[in-house]
């Protein structure tokens, strides 16, 4: 996967900061925050169904090199379907990313624009705090989402190496021969499923303050 996860802090960052000065603009910053939180779902459903095909993939690569049967072509054919599928996957996750920023990149320059516009000095100063301050709370977003970009990719490389091995040496010999690779690709696979849990768990502690957020401005 040569094209990385975008970062989405930038966008939990530029929506909430935004829902939490535009007073005057209460549906507008309702409706906005309301936007990305289901973006944000949308990701987090794509992440879930990433772990989800991993652990297919996985079972899959196990059951060919652990338990292999007299129709080692089928196995094999089967293992090849879910790297496809896994490929696939990704792709749709990185698509939702890019969609993501694309998303925090429009509101992010409309937010720098408000606070240009601001008068106040006082009130301009809050708002640049609260930009700051969701900055800091938000760019855990980005490290864990980099972090699992670094597990995911070498991973997917792997799988298609072991497929590329198996498919020009589907052997008993062979398959003894790369045991220990199929292995490391277990560990790995288990690396890359605890950080997308990461990711998960980051995701959902922003919607939830997101929706807290549209909540209280609902109330007021």
């Amino acid at each position: 996967m040569s094209k990385k996860l975008v970062p989405l802090v930038y966008l939990t960052i530029s929506i909430f900061g935004m829902t939490a000065y535009m007073v005057g603009c209460a549906t507008t910053g309702q409706q906005r925050a309301a936007k990305a939180t289901s973006s944000m779902r949308d990701t987090k459903d794509e992440l879930v169904l990433t772990k989800e095909q991993i652990r297919a993939t996985m079972a899959s690569l196990n059951s060919l090199v652990g338990q292999p049967g007299t129709d080692l072509g089928t196995q094999y054919k089967q293992f090849v379907k879910e790297v496809k599928s896994t490929d696939k996957q990704a792709k749709k996750l990185r698509d939702h990313a890019d969609t993501m920023n694309a998303q925090s990149g429009s509101y992010f320059e409309a937010w720098d624009k408000d606070l240009e516009t601001i008068q106040n000095p006082d009130i301009r100063k809050r708002s640049e705090e609260r930009r700051a301050a969701a900055f800091d709370s938000y760019k855990k977003i980005d490290t864990v989402m980099q972090s699992a970009n670094e597990a995911l990719d070498p991973f997917l490389a792997d799988l298609r190496d072991i497929q590329r091995y198996l498919g020009n040496d589907l052997t008993a010999a062979g398959i003894a021969a790369i045991s220990d690779v199929v292995k490391k690709a277990d560990a790995n696979a288990t690396t890359v499923q605890e950080r997308i849990d990461a990711v998960v768990a980051e995701i959902d502690r922003v919607s939830a303050e997101m929706s807290s957020t549209i909540s209280s401005e609902k109330g007021s």
